[in-house]
């Protein structure tokens, strides 16, 4: 019998869409990863006081937060992270800052599940997509017998 090698040009589009979607998840938290990574390096951390609480039950709460850097001074900012509205921090509570030491109005919530856990899990699946797109139909050689 003669074995025949089967070329299966029809799954070419759904690994290129594969592909696609698995490098548009790795390129932007990739990059998170990276500037979060350098950010904390050349970062310190304090406690801040939340000084404005906004609830809200719609889209969620990004509270006000004033903390005091090394030298001192009091910087206030809003936060980046989109709160929900059962868990938003109160007015007065004391949450984990991490300010830039030489621009400490660069400063975010110090916190390791929105920072660094969420864009991993994300990362993770993009690689794993962009891996299966591109090395797992080389795993073996189909053949088809005529």
């Amino acid at each position: 019998m003669v074995r025949m090698p089967i070329h299966n040009t029809s799954a070419l589009l759904p690994r290129g869409f594969i592909l696609l979607l698995g490098l548009c998840i790795l390129l932007p938290v990739g990059t998170k990863l990276w500037r979060y990574t350098r950010f904390y390096l050349n970062s310190e951390e304090t406690r801040g006081v939340v000084t404005t609480a906004f609830k809200s039950r719609i889209a969620g709460t990004r509270p006000f937060v004033a903390f005091k850097d090394s030298t001192g001074h009091v910087h206030e900012f809003q936060t980046k992270i989109l709160f929900h509205w059962a868990f938003t921090p109160k007015l007065g509570d004391e949450i984990p800052v991490r300010y830039h030491l030489k621009d400490p109005s660069r400063a975010v919530i110090d916190s390791p599940f929105f920072n660094l856990v969420m864009p991993l899990c994300f990362f993770l699946v993009g690689l794993l997509m962009v891996y299966l797109a591109i090395f797992h139909a080389m795993t073996g050689k189909r053949t088809a017998e005529p």
